[in-house]
């Protein structure tokens, strides 16, 4: 009796544990990031720039992160007379619960969508991925040979070893754990800008463990990478 007694008070912490940290995860993100009537939040559309021109770009944004921090990228290319196309993952941009639901294969699948979209509209395409953007990219890349060229912004293609071992964890960490605050603080110098960020700041073990696949997958298609970079 007092076996279960002391089983039924761990279950109970736990319990306890895992929904203060799931409330004050959506709390914390809530308070910063409201979706619209749309379901995406104000500032995360995906940017959509047309031109008359023969040159396409796609540009792919970070992890838990959205197509704001290339605005300025893509205005500029735009003006270069580029058509620019700046999708927004699956599951980026919106709430924490969608984020946390989406998977690596979403957001691989979908940018291909986006690049062939792209290369029916453009003679010929590029692409720029940023962070988690430029794995993706590479794998893009990596299955389509006739790329014009790929940048690779602080391109994620490595994860560090305690990530990858959270990562590998991830099913016995997201019983205590639910969401893990985000290590990118630092990321943005400017601190107009990090204020300005949209990116959601936190994220679950199983979305470490999403991120090392993009980032696997990545490395394997990288030797396959034929186009400039």
């Amino acid at each position: 009796m007092t076996g279960l007694l002391a089983l039924l008070l761990v279950a109970g912490a736990v319990f306890f544990v895992r929904m203060r940290g799931i409330s004050r995860a959506r709390e914390t993100v809530g308070a910063r990031l409201t979706p619209g009537p749309d379901g995406i939040v104000a500032g995360a559309s995906p940017i959509d720039l047309p031109a008359d021109g023969r040159f396409g770009l796609l540009l792919l944004h970070g992890f838990g992160d959205t197509p704001q921090t290339l605005r300025y990228l893509a205005d500029h290319m735009h003006a270069q007379g580029w058509g620019v196309r700046a999708p927004l993952l699956p599951g980026h941009g919106r709430t924490l619960d969608e984020f946390a639901a989406s998977r690596a294969d979403q957001w691989v699948d979908f940018a291909r969508e986006e690049l062939a979209a792209l290369r029916a509209r453009y003679e010929s395409v590029a692409i720029v991925g940023l962070s988690m953007g430029g794995a993706i990219a590479t794998i893009l890349a990596g299955d389509v040979h006739d790329v014009r060229a790929i940048a690779l912004l602080a391109p994620y293609l490595s994860m560090p070893t305690r990530l990858r071992r959270a990562a590998s964890m991830y099913r016995i960490l997201g019983v205590l754990f639910p969401f893990l605050r985000g290590g990118g603080d630092r990321s943005i110098r400017d601190p107009i800008e990090a204020a300005r960020n949209l990116a959601y700041g936190f994220a679950t073990p199983r979305l470490v463990f999403e991120l090392r696949r993009v980032v696997d997958r990545a490395r394997a298609a990288a030797p396959a990478v034929s186009a400039p970079t």
